[in-house]
């Protein structure tokens, strides 16, 4: 209800009617990512990719949450950064220690947010894919090899930072 009431009154605050029809479809995106990851551990990329298209769109037409270049620069990063990362621990481990796919998202998040938001959405996934993972683990329904579906958290952490974001002012100085 909360997410509902947050979401109406971003909507009506929105500068533009492309704002706000660009964050509800940002909204309904995420959130369809979220249930398909945790149910099939996947985030397709016929859902992704326009969700990056869209957020290149409105910071290009109206600089609503993050100027362009900026988003440009932190989206590139933060795949290069995060494809490397897996690259070279799947070369220690064998496994991939993160999906491409949620790495995909933390792109889509990075041309939406920015650099600071992506480190906001990183800090909320991270806390509650570890207490969620601990949980299961303590209840004995989980194992620590058992994959969890982090697309979930991020877009956990996506939605608190577009309709809260001052609340991570102090966290990320």
């Amino acid at each position: 209800m909360t997410l509902l009431c947050s979401l109406l009154i971003i909507l009506n605050d929105a500068a533009s009617s492309f704002a706000r029809l660009a964050i509800g479809i940002f909204v309904f995106g995420s959130l369809v990512l979220a249930f398909i990851d945790a149910e099939h551990l996947i985030l397709p990329d016929l859902i992704v990719k326009p969700l990056w298209v869209l957020g290149f769109c409105i910071n290009s037409q109206t600089s609503a949450f993050v100027e362009l270049p900026s988003a440009l620069i932190c989206s590139g990063l933060v795949y290069i950064f995060f494809r490397t990362f897996v690259e070279i621990y799947y070369q220690f481990t064998g496994t991939l220690g993160l999906g491409r796919g949620d790495i995909k998202l933390l792109s889509v998040y990075g041309v939406w947010f920015g650099c600071k938001g992506v480190l906001a959405i990183l800090w909320v996934a991270s806390w509650m894919g570890l207490i969620w993972s601990t949980t299961k683990v303590f209840l004995k329904k989980q194992n620590y090899s058992t994959r969890i579906p982090f697309g979930p958290f991020l877009v956990f952490g996506a939605l608190c930072y577009l309709f809260y974001p001052q609340a991570f002012s102090t966290i990320l100085l």
